[in-house]
């Protein structure tokens, strides 16, 4: 029976909706720099996220009411600060307006948004540092917490200047990233996104760990990389950084396994690991079109529930994105095989790097000798110490149930220390 043809508007529903449901009753923290408010991109972006609390995501929006390229904070002065106020003022009221609009036949018909803005974050003085006093620059002393999740859990999207007040009455500026994190942290957020220009994204990899972006952060500081790492650091699993200038990058970052932007995580962002059977239907989709071509040996699902012990797996945000399993034999041999990557993700090392989790396996169970029988990736197992060799040499088992008709190339490698 021929497979009917999926339409891509369904295919990327269907990419979305695992992220979908494990976003709904979640937290984020966005940080909208000066750049964002004044760039025409903003009322798209304000589009996307009424769509994402449609989906039941729980937003804190924090936004800087003016332009700071510096890295650290800088002496904020009464004159400064009055300037600062006035423009917190007309920010917070376009959001507003934003939020507000509901005409027909636009994304924001029927949205009916509550948005929400207040003294919700208790600041104190930077203080003199280095001799510099720092006079009206402050950073987060308390977070209302409790305010905070009692308006989230009502639905109403909450905004976050950057201006907080002190105990004793006064006005401080505090940066939108400090903030941002503070809050984060509080309400146990699960992801601090932060907007920033697309030249800011150039020279940031799609995925890093936070040790490599503090690396990286060293030789090419950016005040979005800062942000990021900062959050990290204070353990936001995910801070993730998108391009304002891209339609629709938000949502695209957010419901699709690859992304557009850049993400930073305490943790690998993929994970090598063992299968289990939860697995069964990710792999089953890797091998299925193998199977179809005559490169892998058909494996009912049956059979693979059963020998789920044997299979490792690359998986992303629970995708599984390559296969492979080892097979032990007699004579302290084992069979590596159906090693399968998913065809948007060859050619970046994973294959390899599934070979080696195997082989550190074997070494573990005392085998001696790994042996691979295939068709079509002779070569890429040669290129990995393996041997060409014959039928004979594998073990008694396996040669009564070589296929002769497939005649698959055998390869042997010594692994014993």
């Amino acid at each position: 029976m021929e497979r009917m043809k999926t339409s891509p508007f369904v295919q990327v529903l269907r990419e979305a909706s695992p992220y979908i449901h494990q976003y709904r009753d979640e937290t984020f923290v966005v940080l909208l720099n000066h750049r964002v408010m004044q760039s025409a991109s903003l009322e798209a972006i304000v589009h996307d996220f009424a769509l994402l609390q449609s989906l039941g995501i729980r937003l804190v929006i924090c936004f800087e009411s003016h332009n700071r390229e510096e890295i650290t904070p800088t002496p904020t002065t009464l004159l400064n600060l009055s300037q600062i106020q006035a423009q917190c003022g007309i920010y917070r009221s376009l959001l507003e307006a934003l939020f507000s609009t509901s005409l027909p036949n636009t994304p924001m018909a029927n949205a009916n948004l509550q948005v929400v803005s207040g003294n919700f974050v208790t600041a104190k003085p930077t203080g003199i540092i280095d001799g510099v006093d720092y006079q009206h620059t402050g950073k987060p002393r308390k977070i209302d917490n409790q305010g905070l999740s009692h308006l989230l859990d009502h639905k109403h999207i909450v905004l976050l200047p950057d201006l907080a007040y002190s105990t004793t009455g006064e006005c401080f500026y505090v940066p939108i990233e400090a903030i941002g994190t503070a809050a984060a942290k509080a309400l146990r957020a699960t992801k601090l996104l932060t907007f920033t220009d697309e030249q800011s994204l150039t020279d940031i990899p799609n995925q890093l760990v936070l040790s490599d972006a503090q690396a990286l952060y060293v030789q090419q500081p950016s005040l979005a990389l800062h942000q990021a790492i900062l959050s990290s650091e204070e353990g936001i699993p995910r801070s993730q950084i998108v391009n304002h200038e891209k339609d629709g990058a938000l949502l695209t970052e957010l419901f699709s396994i690859d992304g557009c932007g850049s993400l930073i995580t305490q943790n690998p962002f993929e994970t090598i690991e063992n299968a289990t059977i939860d697995d069964v239907g990710g792999i089953m989709a890797l091998i299925k079109p193998l199977e179809e071509k005559g490169v892998l040996v058909k494996r009912e699902r049956e059979r693979l529930e059963q020998e789920i012990n044997d299979f490792i797996v690359i998986k992303r945000d629970d995708c599984v994105l390559a296969t492979a399993a080892l097979y032990p034999h007699d004579n302290q041999m084992a069979e590596i095989a159906c090693v399968a990557t998913h065809p948007n993700y060859q050619g970046d090392g994973r294959a390899a790097s599934m070979l080696e989790f195997l082989e550190k396996r074997a070494k573990q169970q005392d085998i001696q000798q790994l042996f691979v029988l295939t068709t079509q990736s002779a070569h890429f197992f040669i290129e990995h110490g393996f041997k060409k060799s014959s039928v004979d040499a594998l073990p008694q088992t396996k040669q009564s149930f070589y296929n002769l008709q497939r005649n698959s190339c055998v390869f042997t490698k010594q692994i014993s220390e």
